[in-house]
């Protein structure tokens, strides 16, 4: 039973680390962004001009082809690939223990 537990404690433990590294660097940067309109203005029109339409403001919907900025991050698959390989190596250690205790009785 205590070998049971400590295995689901060990799995989730290994479970749990296997997120996203955040890493803090000292540096200083400046930057600036501008912006450049290249659509021409539509002229106003006068009310009771023929040919008149009145026009709506294009509104951008959050999550429409947008795109985020590079920031030159990288992810990892590396804590995820060493817990599941520590698992498997208890895992199969566990199994074997187990065969040779199981052997040890019956032989007895």
């Amino acid at each position: 039973m205590k070998k049971i537990v400590l295995i689901g404690i060990l799995a989730a433990s290994l479970l749990s680390a296997g997120g996203q590294i955040s890493v803090q660097a000292d540096a200083v940067s400046s930057g600036g962004i501008t912006f450049y309109d290249t659509t021409p203005v539509p002229k106003p029109s006068e009310p009771g001009e023929a040919g008149t339409t009145s026009q709506n403001p294009t509104i951008i919907k959050p999550g429409s082809n947008q795109v985020l900025p590079k920031t030159n991050e990288q992810s990892t698959n590396l804590l995820p690939m060493l817990g599941s390989s520590l698992l498997l190596l208890g895992l199969f250690i566990w199994k074997k223990r187990k065969e040779e205790e199981d052997d040890a009785h019956t032989t007895d």
